[in-house]
């Protein structure tokens, strides 16, 4: 949704997240009022919310992902990557019954992921580099071993060799 691009860091998915939520928490105690949420026109939503515009045009963009992908499972294997979400939800020996979930839940899963994927690990990354940042020593040592380990960060990196760095891999886990 290049989020990380937008202005002075006001993505129209971020800005709808934040509007969104107390909408989500109505969710639980009333299921007329999700459904009813959920069912309205996308161009309605726009008009009555114009600040959940960017969740709107994700519902948009997810549904139709998934309309390509349980259309044209093949298509899969033309993505530049070959472990999407996708590719998972959409593997049969991931389900004790082996069978893939239908569109609709498709488009929950997915929905779930992306607000999951995105608020947590956008809050755990903010509150770790504000800790790493109010220490200089943290940060002189961290930043000494990411450079020995990885020298030339236009290139790519193992993960595997990013796990093994004793002091990010040790303070990642809470220890000092």
């Amino acid at each position: 949704m290049n989020a990380v691009d937008a202005p002075n860091h006001k993505a129209p998915i971020i800005l709808a997240m934040d509007a969104s939520g107390p909408v989500f928490a109505r969710f639980k105690h009333a299921a007329w009022y999700k459904n009813m949420i959920l069912s309205c026109p996308p161009k309605l939503s726009l008009i009555l919310a114009p600040e959940t515009a960017g969740l709107i045009n994700l519902q948009q963009a997810l549904k139709q992902q998934i309309a390509e992908v349980t259309s044209d499972p093949e298509g899969l294997k033309k993505l530049p990557h070959n472990k999407t979400v996708y590719h998972q939800l959409l593997d049969q020996d991931n389900y004790r019954d082996k069978s893939v979930p239908d569109p609709g839940s498709l488009y929950e899963e997915s929905q779930a992921l992306m607000f999951g994927g995105a608020d947590t690990t956008g809050t755990t990354l903010m509150h770790g580099t504000f800790c790493i940042l109010k220490s200089p020593e943290a940060y002189a040592r961290l930043k000494q071993e990411l450079q020995q380990a990885w020298p030339r960060p236009d290139q790519p990196s193992a993960l595997a060799e990013l796990e093994q760095l004793p002091y990010l891999v040790r303070d990642s886990i809470g220890h000092n």
